[in-house]
């Protein structure tokens, strides 16, 4: 769905369009362009040009393997999507058509369970990206993307029991902020300082008193 927004106090929302046909787990914009995070096990990602309505599908990613795509991002001519324990990147120098994949990391590898620890979110800073942790013993992973098509595994950081569903990260890449469930005991809300991406360490946390923090 997308909506216009004007004016300030108070601000007036009206419809512009919708687009249908997926059940959609994540979102990403750029410009004329919507990357749909999917459950479609041909179409992880599609691609839909909003430029004008009605919104037209113009392209899409068929990730390797069976799993849904939990998240997607992109940065410049290159995508990227989560599924499951893995980040794959796929070409995107056009949005039309069948994009070719790059490579692939995982990023979610040590489970709590067997095999159900899954990466939750992704965000590219230049050439790293950061990874919010669900079921991992560990909450938060830093890989290297500098080559799309050789992605490598750079860090892992844990802080406390708990699980991981969103994280931000600032424009330089040098602090990531991101959140837990609540548990008893341990603080849920961390800054992390990420200028060492071999051994990021936590600068502050706070204790949401009983409240989980979901984004």
């Amino acid at each position: 769905t997308k909506l216009n927004i004007s004016g300030v106090t108070p601000p007036i929302i009206s419809l512009e369009g919708t687009f249908g046909g997926y059940a959609v787990n994540d979102i990403f914009i750029i410009g004329n362009f919507a990357y749909l995070a999917t459950t479609d096990n041909n179409k992880e990602v599609v691609i839909v040009n909003i430029s004008s309505y009605p919104y037209q599908e113009v392209g899409y990613f068929n990730a390797s393997g069976t799993d849904d795509a939990n998240n997607v991002y992109v940065q410049g001519s290159v995508g990227y999507v989560a599924t499951a324990r893995k980040v794959q990147s796929f070409d995107l120098t056009s949005n039309i058509g069948s994009r070719n994949k790059y490579g692939e990391i995982t990023l979610a590898n040590t489970p709590v369970f067997f095999r159900t620890d899954y990466v939750s979110q992704i965000v590219v800073r230049g050439n790293y990206i950061y990874a919010a942790l669900e079921n991992d013993w560990y909450e938060f992973a830093i890989g290297n993307v500098s080559n799309p098509s050789n992605m490598t595994f750079v860090s892992q950081r844990s802080v406390n029991n708990l699980q991981t569903s969103d994280i931000y990260v600032s424009q330089d890449g040098n602090r990531t902020y991101f959140g837990t469930n609540y548990g008893g005991g341990e603080n849920q809300f961390f800054v992390i300082n990420t200028e060492n991406k071999s051994n990021p360490s936590i600068i502050s946390s706070y204790n949401t008193q009983g409240m989980s923090i979901t984004a």
